[in-house]
């Protein structure tokens, strides 16, 4: 039951990241079709081309096989989340400037600046300073974080949080209610790419990992399966010691079938093996409609 669900939301991701590609990307063309001289429409197609690569690379990374595909297409992932702070903060600067209010050379220069940044982190991403070796655990191949890894967090937070500041600004310098409504739009929009780009991963692979409802259920249902797996990623939690259920077998030695039919919702799996990171596994999902 818990391979099926994890890999079920593999599947969901693998398909939801395609979907963003595709998206960013039609919408990269279609900036193409403004007046690229145009600051905010720079800017906008900017920030489009940095969500296109993390997406692209994160869907990549997701049907990849060898710990070579899967550090490369990680690590071009980073180019993307790279830029996104300056493209943010160059956006900022261009749609407050349509305000009204231009900049007087200050932000420009820290747009610039914010540029150079980026490009410096950029230069170490081959190396293993700003983001370590690949890891392969459960729940999905990840890269490992340094030191690093955390400047460039606290750098990421800070931008966006000035960028935010100059999106605030901006709208409560304009005056009509058409304005106002489109540029709420354009906020509400614009914290999709801030929120959903950042590989979040790198810092909470354990807290994915770790399923202490899992003791619950392996005594609820009697199936010590359950608490075995749990047992491979528990860590200190009030959870874990409220639900802990020690697992006297994992699944084969509890003769868990390869292979299941799932009649109601008509999913049917099958595996070469358990307790082995390399089996195979197919599943499917059938219907009338």
């Amino acid at each position: 039951m818990v391979a099926v669900f994890t890999d079920a939301l593999r599947t969901l991701n693998s398909l939801l990241s395609a979907g963003i590609a595709i998206t960013a990307f039609s919408l990269l063309l279609y900036s193409f079709s403004f007046n690229l001289r145009d600051r905010v429409a720079r800017s906008l197609a900017m920030i489009m081309l940095c969500v296109v690569v993390v997406f692209v690379a994160e869907t990549m990374s997701g049907i990849a096989r060898l710990p070579g595909q899967f550090n490369f297409w990680l690590r071009l992932q980073w180019v993307g989340i790279l830029f996104l702070p300056p493209a943010y903060m160059h956006f900022s600067d261009a749609l407050l400037s349509t305000t009204g209010r231009p900049s007087r050379g200050r932000r420009r220069l820290v747009v610039r600046a914010l540029f150079l940044v980026s490009l410096g982190f950029l230069l170490l991403l081959p190396t293993n300073l700003l983001v370590g070796q690949i890891v392969e655990d459960s729940p999905a191949p990840h890269l490992q974080r340094t030191w690093l890894t955390w400047v460039f967090a606290f750098y990421y937070v800070v931008v966006m949080a000035l960028a935010w500041a100059n999106f605030v600004r901006a709208f409560r310098r304009t005056v009509t209610a058409a304005s106002r409504r489109r540029m709420t739009y354009l906020l509400v929009g614009a914290l999709a790419p801030a929120l959903g780009s950042y590989p979040y991963l790198l810092f909470g692979s354990g807290i994915a990992a770790h399923w202490p409802v899992l003791f619950w259920l392996a005594r609820q249902f009697q199936q010590p399966a359950y608490a075995w797996y749990e047992l491979q990623h528990a860590a200190p939690s009030a959870q874990d010691l409220l639900w802990y259920q020690p697992a006297t077998t994992g699944p084969k030695g509890s003769n868990l079938p390869l292979d299941k039919y799932f009649r109601d919702s008509e999913i049917a799996t099958m595996r070469s093996e358990w307790e082995n990171s390399k089996a195979l596994f197919v599943g499917g999902r059938g219907s009338l409609r």
